[in-house]
């Protein structure tokens, strides 16, 4: 069984206008890949109906649109409930047994990582933002085009969400600079995973209409 995620998010005193999840043990996990897109997701959303299994995270993709890796990640949200650490492994291993390859650990081990969004959060007044204004608002700090790629299942099938971020990489002292950064650009809410600590949260803005 999932674990639930019930704990309220709580305001950041020290940053108004943002609320963080209570934050759960970190767990990431990536494999690599050559293969275009359209059989990759095909290939997880069929495993996430046989193992009944959320696969969230990200995915690149090289300058063709094949899919070069897929990192699996764990955070935690009320609306979709919290894997376990040992269904996420299992998993994975399954993921990457089909794709006669194998898990492995995953490269970052310190500092944090943002999955900031490009497009999630605008209302139809609203322009969207690219990579080259996420760098240069965050000059100093790494960032890199991945998608977000999550296949939920429940009683009703598979359903797959994809969405164009950037992924975001820096040490722990500059996490507040991507917290600015996601009010700048209207974001309405984003994921840190904080590697000096081993864990994970979810942030909502003053701009999420959804929330948790």
């Amino acid at each position: 069984m999932s674990e639930q995620f019930n704990s309220p998010y709580y305001e950041i005193d020290q940053s108004p206008g943002f609320r963080e999840t209570e934050p759960i043990k970190l767990w990431s996990a990536c494999i690599g890949l050559f293969l275009p897109y359209k059989n990759f997701e095909t290939t997880v959303s069929s495993i996430a109906r046989t193992n009944s299994q959320r696969y969230t995270g990200f995915i690149t993709k090289d300058s063709e649109g094949n899919v070069t890796s897929f990192t699996r990640t764990r955070y935690p949200r009320r609306k979709y409930g919290v894997a376990s650490i040992e269904e996420c492994e299992a998993g994975m291993r399954a993921l990457a047994a089909t794709f006669n390859t194998a898990t492995e650990p995953d490269p970052q081990t310190s500092g944090f990582r943002v999955v900031l969004g490009l497009k999630e959060g605008y209302d139809d007044e609203a322009p969207i933002h690219t990579l080259e204004e996420i760098k240069r608002e965050l000059i100093g700090l790494n960032a890199t085009p991945a998608e977000v790629f999550a296949v939920r299942w429940s009683d009703e099938g598979v359903s797959v969400y994809t969405e164009p971020v950037a992924i975001v990489e820096g040490t722990l002292n500059l996490v507040d600079r991507v917290y600015a950064a996601a009010d700048t650009f209207k974001q309405e809410r984003f994921t840190v995973e904080n590697f000096d600590q081993g864990l994970a949260y979810v942030v909502e803005t003053r701009f999420c209409t959804e929330p948790d």
